[in-house]
């Protein structure tokens, strides 16, 4: 993502990280001039982030809540990233978080995901979970 950033193939705008662990990507795009949000379910990852931020001297609204418990507004998102919240998913999840994404999108809205398991998801069962 770096360097389609910052070889301006990505334009500048609203981005949201979801699953944004420790900030990385969240401040590289503030850094970028991106107006940022940012949300993790650990409240540690959203502490560290906010920490890091400050540090970094950047402007990040990080929510410590569930991306299906975000609240956000339709079309409203330029960059949607990823690297850290699909794969944790379970099967059943998935699809209601593309609809999500695909919802939060301006048109013509990039969407980018790394994934660290190649059939994506965490590798749980889904049974005995609750959506």
């Amino acid at each position: 993502m770096s360097k389609w950033v910052s070889s301006g193939k990505i334009p500048r705008g609203r981005a949201l990280d979801l699953g944004c662990g420790n900030g990385r990507n969240a401040i590289h795009l503030a850094k970028s001039r991106f107006s940022v949000e940012a949300v993790d379910y650990s409240e540690a990852a959203v502490d560290w982030a906010t920490q890091r931020a400050t540090e970094a001297g950047v402007d990040l609204r990080v929510h410590h809540t569930s991306v299906f418990d975000l609240q956000l507004e339709a079309s409203r998102y330029d960059l949607i990233y990823d690297s850290g919240c699909f794969h944790h998913m379970p099967p059943h999840r998935r699809l209601p978080y593309v609809d999500l994404v695909v919802n939060a999108l301006k048109p013509g809205g990039l969407f980018g995901m790394t994934c660290f398991r190649s059939e994506g998801g965490s590798g749980l069962p889904t049974r005995g979970l609750r959506s």
